[in-house]
């Protein structure tokens, strides 16, 4: 199963297993192809996002897309970094959930975390965008390198931006 399968079937509301604490929602397709929803799609995961229908307030959902993320250890840790969180009161990073069952796709159930979707430009583009321009280039750096310390001194590595 790949994002292409999961996108043919997150339009349908039967194949959500389970409330995302979020209510009533419809996806965001301006940016879809072939009639499907708008999609990032990372090395893991996939990012769709759902548009609360009492607020309009958007929420960012994202789906396993390959085997790694469906693994119970990686959804316990996780678990435990949404804990920490909470419990440190970390203000600077996205709260979020991790849903474990949430979607079925081809049989098989799919976890889904939501977390408030946040606007802004990829890393990927902002170095594109930048790669002429050291000086924005080294305050990314200083930027990532200062984020790093502090998941560190918080108690957690987030993975994406790690000591590794």
């Amino acid at each position: 199963m790949g994002a292409a399968d999961i996108l043919d079937f997150v339009s349908n509301q039967d194949c959500w297993n389970t409330d995302l604490g979020i209510g009533a929602f419809e996806l965001d397709y301006s940016g879809g192809f072939y009639d499907l929803p708008s999609v990032r799609t990372g090395a893991s995961w996939m990012v769709i996002t759902a548009i609360q229908s009492s607020t309009n307030k958007k929420f960012a959902l994202r789906i396993p897309h390959n085997y790694v993320p469906k693994i119970e250890e990686t959804l316990s840790r996780l678990d435990t970094i949404a804990e920490k969180l909470l419990e440190k009161k970390i203000d600077w990073f996205p709260h979020y959930r991790v849903i474990r069952n949430a979607l079925t796709v081809m049989g098989k159930d799919l976890p889904v975390i939501v977390m408030p979707y946040i606007e802004g430009i990829s890393l990927s583009k902002y170095v594109g965008k930048n790669k002429w321009n050291p000086e924005k280039l080294t305050t990314l750096c200083t930027k990532l390198s200062n984020l790093e310390m502090h998941l560190f001194e918080s108690g957690f590595d987030h993975g994406d931006v790690s000591p590794g």
